[in-house]
């Protein structure tokens, strides 16, 4: 079964976007770790450079962190 975001006509997919500054050497590491766990997501994940507050997402996203402190998880917040 194919995760979807909503229930019922017009739905989209899932999709993955893990975000970062700086892309950390470990970044291949955290791709497989999260594929493992969710193998149906492979062909909609991207791991890319940027920051936070370049992020415009879809109001069906799910915001979620894995290292925001301090004011990071401020602006994680007012993004969503």
């Amino acid at each position: 079964a194919e995760s979807k975001s909503c229930e019922g006509e017009g739905c989209r997919p899932l999709t993955v976007l893990c975000l970062d500054v700086v892309m950390p050497r470990n970044a291949e590491l955290i791709q497989a770790a999260m594929l493992e766990c969710f193998p149906h997501l492979e062909s909609r994940f991207d791991y890319v450079e940027g920051r936070l507050e370049q992020l415009t997402p879809h109001r069906s996203c799910l915001l979620a962190s894995v290292h925001a402190c301090g004011p990071l998880s401020d602006v994680l917040v007012a993004t969503s």
